[in-house]
Parts: C-alpha cells; sequence; structure tokens
C-alpha cells in the first residue's frame, strides 16, 4: 500500500541564518513521498536565494515560492498553501525544527480513522542562542483529545502550530483568515474541525520551537493579543449563526498559561466577549485553498 504524500507548508521571512536548519530537519525525516512548500515572504537578507538554491538540490522535494510581494504572515501562509497538494498538510515555521519519526507518527495516527482530522504533539522550547532546552509545550497547555471545534477551543489552544498536522480536505476553502495579522494560524486549526471532525495527540516529543527575538509574539507583541481576539470572536459569531445549542456552545476559555500571563490572558477574554457582538465570520465552504486565487 502507497504511503499518502504530506505537503510540508514553512513560510519565511529574513531568516537566512535559521531556514537552513530547518529545511534539513525536514528533509532528515525519514517519510516518503514528502512535499516541502517554502514561501519567503519578501525577504532581504538573502533568505530567498538560499531557500532556492535547496530547491535547485532537491528538487524532488523542495519548492520555493519566491519572488512576490511582502504579505504579511498571514497573506504568505496562504500563498504557500495554495502550493499544497498532499492528502496532508503538516506545519512548520521557518525557524522551527522537526525531530526524526514527526511525519510518520501523524500520517499512522490519521490513516487509522477516515474522521480524525488533525493531529499534534510536543515540542520543546529552545533557546535559540545557546539551543538550551527551555521547557515542554505541555508544561503550558495540557495534551488532550476530542471532536469538533466547541471542544478544540473550549480550554484555549491546544498545541503548538509547528506540531500540527490537518487533513487537506478538511481545510476552509479562504484558508488562512486574513484580517488576522497574527495568529491566524489558530483560527485555520479550529476551522478545519468544524465538521466535527476528531483531533488528538501523538505521543512524544517530535519538534522543537524556537525562542528568539524575531518570534512574531515578540515582534508583534501589542496586535498578538488582539488577533487571538478575533479569532475566537470570529468563530463565536459563527457558532451563533450555525443556531447552536445553548448547552453545546463553547465556554469562555480558561487560561492555562503560566500565572504572569493571567491578567494579560484575561484582558483579552473580556475584549473576546466584546468582540463576538460585531465581528462577521468569513464562510466556511469546506473545501481546499488549493488552486484559488
Amino acid at each position: 500500500m502507497n504511503s499518502p504524500l504530506v505537503s510540508v507548508h514553512i513560510v519565511c521571512y529574513q531568516q537566512r541564518d535559521l531556514i537552513a536548519e530547518t529545511l534539513e530537519s525536514v528533509l532528515a525525516q525519514a517519510y516518503a513521498p514528502l512535499q516541502i512548500i517554502v514561501a519567503d515572504d519578501g525577504s532581504q537578507d538573502g533568505t530567498a536565494e538560499l531557500v532556492e538554491d535547496y530547491a535547485r538540490r532537491y528538487a524532488d522535494r523542495i519548492i520555493a515560492v519566491t519572488g512576490g510581494p511582502n504579505l504579511g504572515i498571514s497573506g504568505n501562509s496562504n500563498r504557500c498553501l495554495r502550493r499544497c497538494t498532499g492528502k496532508y498538510v503538516a506545519f512548520l515555521a521557518g525557524d522551527d525544527l522537526m525531530l526524526p519519526g514527526k511525519i510518520s507518527a501523524q500520517v499512522a495516527w490519521l490513516e487509522a480513522d477516515a474522521e480524525r482530522v488533525l493531529c499534534a504533539h510536543d515540542v520543546e522550547h529552545f533557546d535559540s542562542a545557546t539551543g538550551r532546552t527551555l521547557r515542554l509545550h505541555s508544561s503550558i497547555t495540557r495534551p488532550r483529545t476530542g471532536a469538533g471545534t466547541g471542544e478544540f477551543l473550549g480550554r484555549g489552544y491546544f498545541s503548538a502550530t509547528s506540531s500540527i498536522m490537518v487533513r487537506a480536505s478538511a481545510l476552509p476553502s479562504y484558508g488562512f483568515d486574513e484580517r488576522i495579522r497574527v495568529h491566524s494560524d489558530w483560527k485555520l486549526a479550529a476551522d478545519c474541525l468544524v465538521g466535527g471532525g476528531k483531533f488528538g495527540y501523538v505521543p512524544g516529543v517530535l519538534g522543537r520551537y524556537r525562542r528568539h527575538d524575531r518570534n512574531a509574539t515578540s515582534v508583534f507583541p501589542t496586535c498578538a493579543g488582539s488577533n487571538a481576539t478575533l479569532a475566537w470572536a470570529s468563530w463565536r459569531r459563527s457558532t451563533r449563526s450555525w443556531r447552536t445549542p445553548a448547552s453545546k456552545r463553547v465556554p469562555t476559555p480558561t487560561c492555562s498559561v503560566p500565572w504572569r500571563w493571567s491578567k494579560t490572558a484575561t484582558a483579552h477574554r473580556r475584549a473576546w466577549r466584546s468582540a463576538t457582538r460585531s465581528v462577521t465570520p468569513l464562510p466556511f465552504r469546506g473545501s481546499s485553498p488549493r488552486g484559488g486565487p
């Protein structure tokens, strides 16, 4: 039986010093067939040229999407997503790393049940300068399984995006919500589950999340919360339009982050409640954005 094609979705910007290590970690995966899509967002530091060099050397696996205008994280993510043709899509930031066995483990989990739509795994956060492991992501958000968007968002976002693999057929037609400057990945994951698909957790630490002063949440500290709020609000507003029974509506997400962030999280939840009254969701059409404009 042939293994299904997996597309690895990588977006990058100004990461010439980091992208090679990221690509090498994907190329080291024992799984095949593998399609690696790398979309550069108009870097000026030589990132695009390095990606193009890798695409020439590994023409059977790497596709470089370069030379376009700077679109921002969400727009560039859609530019990358439109080139993904695999049955499954694994997301990876241009500065994060895969560990051995990741792709094989996630494909095996998804292939075991046609109703399984999304799976993740634990990752270790590490300091970019020293390589020292800081903590496991599971110490911030508890791994869990379930089905549907309500369960997925009901207790807060549950995993690092670079650990997520989704069934491509469940992707919304518009892909990433480009109204959201940062964290549109949160909403994309939730959108994949609106049909009630199952999500779960593959055991083991299968990735590394790099911490440095160029992380998206470090570069855009003031908009991270507001964009997360929009992601929550858009979905919450959608549940009303679907006439979801009150007993099944998602509750206000609980805070599972360290105590020092609790005041910020509380402020975001209050803003989120207010935003649900005015945010109009994008329509969900339940098809892949591949081949779109």
